[in-house]
């Protein structure tokens, strides 16, 4: 569903067009229209805009998610915008699929040892053993 269209150059600043995005978002709010997240492209200027959204948030719900180590006090801490009424309900900032499945392929093969998907744990050795095991998997090698 196309909500907002305008023709814009690709040099437009974050100044210019957070004013747009904020207010896109708060006119859909104030019409009953349930967003649970704003995705953007990757571009510096969008993530930017993201970042500015998060910020400038009256409201905003607050997850700490605690170092792991218990002797260090590195907590991991996502902050949530709220919009809407009435205190607002969240708005997650996500980068589209296509971005993120670029991002997890280049931060498995980043050279981490292992990477963290919710309970379970992404080897690199897993990969090369899909990859170059016997049988081979289906990667393309």
């Amino acid at each position: 569903m196309i909500i907002a269209a305008e023709a814009i150059p690709d040099n437009l600043s974050v100044k210019t067009l957070y004013p747009k995005s904020r207010d896109v978002i708060k006119g859909l709010k104030r019409h009953g229209v349930n967003i649970i997240s704003y995705a953007c492209d990757g571009t510096q200027v969008e993530r930017s805009i993201q970042d500015t959204l998060v910020f400038d948030a009256k409201n905003a719900l607050s997850i700490r998610l605690p170092d792991p180590d218990p002797e260090e006090d590195n907590d991991y801490v996502i902050r949530i915008p709220m919009f809407g009424p009435s205190g607002g309900s969240p708005v997650v900032m996500v980068q589209d699929s296509k971005h993120a499945l670029k991002t997890f392929r280049n931060n498995l093969f980043s050279g981490a040892r292992a990477l963290v998907l919710g309970n379970h744990i992404t080897m690199y050795s897993q990969v090369w053993k899909i990859a170059f095991g016997d049988p081979p998997g289906p990667i393309y090698r």
